[in-house]
């Protein structure tokens, strides 16, 4: 899939099929009514800019799987991106979630096993990170402090005690149960 569908000023929403391997540089750039994006879990890489100035793009979410998926660089860039499902393991190329200052939930799914550092850096009004993983993520270097203190860390209720005790998780100040 190349930039075939770059400026379709009208196309509102987009669920790539898990036949679908990969996604080229800026393949829906300028889609301005796209309003949701479902990445299928067969997809193993995303170019830079994928989704560049998708002005409407409010909620993405890559599918439930056990392949990690290699992101480019500013793949949201310029789009005001508040939601976001994470199913399975991301690889990133300088990209991290703190170019996207309008991210206020993030839910991880079970198959993730391991979250990139500093990935919310700058996410301003990041508000509720869930993570549906029974076992914590592993991530190397832990989170801004900010996000420790501002975010609300969602777990598992039969995971509660085993994230309250594991780093980078026992930092969060709030940590509450679904």
């Amino acid at each position: 899939m190349g930039c075939k569908y770059s400026s379709c000023y009208n196309l509102s929403s987009v669920v790539i099929p898990d036949k679908v391997r990969d996604i080229g540089e800026l393949a829906f750039y300028r889609c301005e009514s796209l309003g949701v994006v479902s990445i299928g879990c067969d997809v193993n890489t995303i170019g830079v800019y994928a989704f560049r100035s998708c002005i409407s793009l409010k909620e993405a979410i890559f599918v439930d799987g056990n392949k990690p998926l290699q992101v480019g660089d500013n793949l949201f860039y310029n789009c005001p991106l508040e939601k976001l499902y994470v199913g399975r393991d991301l690889k990133f190329e300088n990209f991290s979630f703190g170019k996207i200052k309008t991210l206020m939930t993030v839910v991880f799914g079970k198959e993730v096993t391991c979250i990139g550092d500093h990935l919310f850096m700058g996410c301003l009004r990041l508000k509720d990170i869930y993570i549906e993983a029974p076992i914590p993520p592993a991530v190397a270097d832990g989170f801004n402090p900010s996000i420790l203190s501002e975010v609300v860390l969602h777990v598992p209720s039969c995971s509660r005690m085993i994230y309250a005790e594991r780093f980078p998780w026992s930092d969060f100040v709030s940590i509450q149960t679904f």
